[in-house]
């Protein structure tokens, strides 16, 4: 079910159609009444916590703020939440417990192999980076 607050984005005729084929039903909420949206509201009010202490601690400007988003809500994910104790998101979606032992800081140090073809001889095998997120379409960072 999708829960919104009746904004623009919200009731076109497209989106509604694509609501009725994926079977999302929805409901409204009163205009300009936050609070009718708990849940919602809470996870957003969590997110942008979450996504500022992960800028401040990384010391990264505000541009950076979607791979900061999804850097916060990919560890989410992985972490046991009250609602579905002992369970992860993770788990109850695809139905296998996630790993945690990969998971690092935003924000680190992180170093990118450079393969021969990208270098000189004498050059070293590795750029310094700043560490962002993990790649959707393939294992490592």
């Amino acid at each position: 079910m999708l829960h919104d607050n009746k904004g623009g984005e919200y009731t076109s005729a497209k989106f509604d159609k694509y609501l009725v084929d994926a079977g999302i039903s929805c409901e409204h909420s009163v205009h300009n009444t936050p609070q009718q949206l708990g849940v919602a509201e809470r996870m957003n009010h969590m997110l942008d916590e979450g996504m500022t202490t992960l800028l401040s601690q990384s010391g990264l400007s505000c541009t950076w703020w979607e791979d900061t988003a999804q850097h916060f809500i990919y560890g989410k994910i992985c972490l046991p939440s009250a609602p579905i104790a002992p369970h992860t998101p993770h788990e109850l979606f695809y139905g296998k417990k996630g790993t945690v032992g990969h998971l690092h800081p935003f924000g680190c140090l992180a170093y990118v192999h450079l393969q021969k073809d990208q270098r000189c001889a004498l050059q070293p095998h590795a750029l310094q980076c700043v560490f962002i997120g993990y790649p959707d379409d393939y294992k490592g960072w």
